[in-house]
């Protein structure tokens, strides 16, 4: 048996079949099968389920990232966590409240506005201003324009530089007119019954006007005023415009005037005009330089209690004033007691 084996493996190793032959003949001894002795191949264990991982992870302790990234991120997330501030956003602008008015529902005005100037436009020069006068005092006769607010001095020789009542300027000098002083003033108003506050004064609403009629400013300086109780005389200069009234009046108090206006002379107690029957007298201190007179009755002349006596605006001159029916009543109310008249305004009768 042996020499046959040795005869086979020499005779295999000439030929290369003989591995399979000789791996039968390892299998058996003499023909008979020997014990397996190798391991038996249990093939591949069952694959059994791993037990859960109880392992905590680590907290993740980074800033999260509240910001918004503008650049998408298309792949795995390979950088480190992002721990830049965030960025925050400006507060959103709160809407205004509803406007909760009522709205207008009324017509829109049509009408045209009655003060619309629709004159013709001034096309008169532009005034230009005139620069302050720097040169020496002018001591000459005032010049034709040396005027203010209407009033223009004459001769710088007199005291004020206005002619007296009685005289009129010329060729800048005052000079004695024609007539004199006779009709160079006009008695034109007398309130000589007036109504007043009960309790009160019963003279201290009186009042008369006087009117300058000619062409330039005069001065009242030294002009005496009179009635039947006595009189008053004017003790400083008192410019009168020319065509202006001047108000001589009992009290400048409009608690005991009742509201008088325009009142440009004080006499007080020193002339008391009578209701019915009295005279106003004007001159320069003596009987000679009378200016004018008027004397009025209880008849033939208005009288009527709370109405001045008015001269009618077309007979304003010291002659017509003589006339009771040149007169009228006062038809316009001033003060607080009805009383009627014009103090120192034009006069008007109906």
């Amino acid at each position: 048996m042996v020499r046959s084996s040795l005869a086979l493996v020499v005779g295999c190793a000439l030929a290369s079949g003989c591995l399979l032959e000789w791996d039968r003949l390892r299998a058996t001894d003499g023909g008979r099968p020997m014990p397996d002795t190798a391991v038996e191949d249990t093939g591949v264990p069952e694959d059994t389920e791993p037990p859960p991982d109880t392992r905590v992870p680590p907290e993740d302790t980074a800033v999260v990232d509240s910001g918004v990234d503008s650049r998408v991120d298309m792949g795995p997330e390979l950088a480190p966590p992002d721990t830049t501030v965030p960025d925050t956003m400006v507060p959103v602008d709160t809407m205004i409240p509803a406007d909760t008015r009522v709205p207008d529902t009324a017509m829109p005005d049509t009408a045209m506005d009655s003060r619309v100037d629709t004159s013709a436009p001034d096309t008169t020069p532009m005034d230009t201003f005139v620069p302050v006068d720097t040169a020496p005092a002018d001591t000459g006769p005032p010049d034709a324009g040396d005027c203010f607010r209407g009033l223009c001095r004459c001769s710088a020789m007199n005291p004020t530089g206005w002619c007296m009542v009685g005289e009129g300027c010329s060729s800048g000098a005052c000079v004695r007119l024609p007539g004199g002083v006779v009709g160079a003033l006009v008695v034109t108003e007398v309130m000589s019954d007036p109504n007043y506050p009960a309790g009160g004064n019963a003279s201290a609403p009186e009042w008369f006007e006087v009117y300058n009629p000619g062409p330039t400013p005069v001065n009242l300086q030294g002009m005496r005023v009179s009635d039947n109780s006595g009189s008053y005389s004017v003790p400083a200069a008192l410019i009168l415009p020319a065509r202006a009234y001047a108000v001589f009046a009992y009290t400048l108090d409009p608690a005991l005037n009742t509201g008088l206006r325009n009142i440009t002379v004080v006499y007080g107690s020193a002339i008391l005009l009578a209701n019915g029957a009295d005279r106003v007298v004007l001159d320069m201190g003596t009987p000679t330089t009378e200016i004018d007179r008027v004397e009025y009755a209880s008849t033939g002349w208005p009288n009527m209690r709370g109405r001045s006596k008015t001269l009618n605006p077309t007979s304003l001159n010291a002659m017509d004033n003589n006339t009771g029916s040149n007169w009228c009543n006062g038809a316009r109310m001033y003060g607080t007691e009805m009383n009627m008249g014009t103090p120192g305004e034009a006069n008007t009768c109906p």
